[in-house]
């Protein structure tokens, strides 16, 4: 919500509400300090001209285009303003403001003093009222006196900045109840990174700056993520706070608990060991630093489907069926907690199939043939020596033995 505030560069009433002028009302008269142009309180649009075939002081009247806030209150504001010269009305282009539905942001120039119609110096005369425009904007008085509707004292409805000075001129209205501007204290934001906030069912404020005081400006999307920039150092006005991004809109939003949660969206970091290739097969160890739960392996970063083994949790896994001697980028993701995808990609070439291996293997068989072929003939060839060793040792006596008697 925008804070009303005062007009001109330069607090210098030279008409009180008491003035012959003013009497029954809470009108007031303006000089300037240097800069005779007039600013607007807030954003709003021109709601009528008047151009009296006597007294043309070329008024206008204003409306806030939402529920602003001043001192007093917060409800949307109306006023008027007169004597902005012809010519200078005319450059400006008001006529063509009102026709159009222009719309005057706060602090851009509307009006300008001047002389023209029933006055003796340069300055603006002011009617301010609270609430939405009605009828032609006029209001009587008993006195003959001319107001706008609903007319409230404006020192009520406008704040004076704190960088305007107040130029006293002895005039009864300098002893006014002005209220200054609170001075505005927003958080002190800090950068941060992978950080989102899920909002729930709850609609909560967009503001365009930091702080309570700070305008709406949207509201968050619900039932969303949205991404979050900064994040508040320190609380502010109660609440903690986050900068968002979200459909060309930026923003600041108070954390509210019950409304929405920070989400962590860094993403899982994955490291992929590869075990073993063979001509046709891979086989791979994979992890990631947090959890995860969903895994995925593909050959196509686009098409996210392979001929793969188990892929349910981490542990060794293998993709099948690839063509040998040929080489393969693998492309490997896993899903955190928090929905964030971690990517890795390993390259890897499938070994040639050897042309000899068949040779191979039937030498390799006659090897073996000829091995335990060669192993029996051994042992036929050691059971014949042990058994020669054996009658070796034997010695024949062929003479009787005997003695004489």
């Amino acid at each position: 919500m925008q804070k009303a505030r005062f007009i001109q560069k330069a607090l210098r009433p030279t008409g009180s509400e008491a003035a012959t002028s003013h009497l029954g009302t809470y009108n007031m008269d303006f000089s300037y300090g240097t800069d005779q142009w007039v600013y607007a309180p807030f954003d709003c649009k021109v709601r009528n001209i008047y151009h009296s075939s006597k007294q043309n002081a070329n008024t206008t009247w204003f409306e806030s285009i939402d529920i602003v806030e001043g001192p007093k209150f917060k409800d949307y504001q109306t006023f008027f303003l007169s004597h902005m010269y012809d010519a200078d009305f005319a450059a400006f282009g008001l006529e063509e403001a009102w026709k159009s539905g222009k719309i005057f942001k706060q602090g851009e120039k509307i009006y300008k003093a001047g002389m023209q119609g029933n006055a003796t110096g340069v300055h603006i005369h002011v009617s301010w009222g609270r609430g939405k425009f009605t009828g032609t904007g006029w209001h009587s008085v008993p006195s003959g006196a001319w107001c706008i509707n609903n007319n409230v004292h404006i020192y009520d409805a406008l704040y004076i900045p704190l960088d305007i000075p107040h130029i006293t001129t002895n005039n009864p209205a300098d002893k006014y109840p002005w209220v200054r501007e609170p001075k505005v204290v927003y958080a002190q934001m800090q950068l941060v990174n992978n950080l989102a906030v899920d909002t729930k069912a709850t609609v909560v404020r967009v503001r365009d700056n930091p702080g309570l005081q700070g305008s709406q400006i949207a509201t968050l999307p619900l039932n969303a993520r949205i991404r979050v920039v900064e994040k508040s150092a320190a609380p502010c006005d109660g609440y903690d706070w986050i900068k968002v991004q979200f459909d060309n809109i930026v923003g600041y939003s108070a954390i509210i608990p019950t409304a929405m949660a920070l989400v962590d969206i860094t993403p899982p970091t994955i490291s992929v060991v590869v075990d073993n290739i063979t001509e046709t097969e891979v086989y791979f160890t994979w992890n990631a630093d947090r959890a995860c739960t969903q895994f995925e392996v593909s050959l196509d970063l686009e098409n996210w489907t392979v001929k793969l083994a188990d892929v349910e949790s981490w542990n060794k896994k293998k993709i099948i069926g690839l063509t040998q001697d040929t080489a393969y980028t693998l492309f490997f993701r896993a899903k955190s907690t928090t929905g964030v995808f971690g990517l890795a990609s390993v390259q890897v070439k499938t070994k040639a199939v050897d042309p000899t291996a068949e040779l191979k293997q039937q030498l390799a068989a006659a090897q073996a043939t000829i091995s335990a072929q060669t192993t029996i003939i051994k042992e036929k060839d050691g059971l014949i020596l042990n058994q020669k060793e054996e009658l070796n040792s034997f010695q024949l006596i062929d003479k009787p033995i005997y003695s004489k008697a």
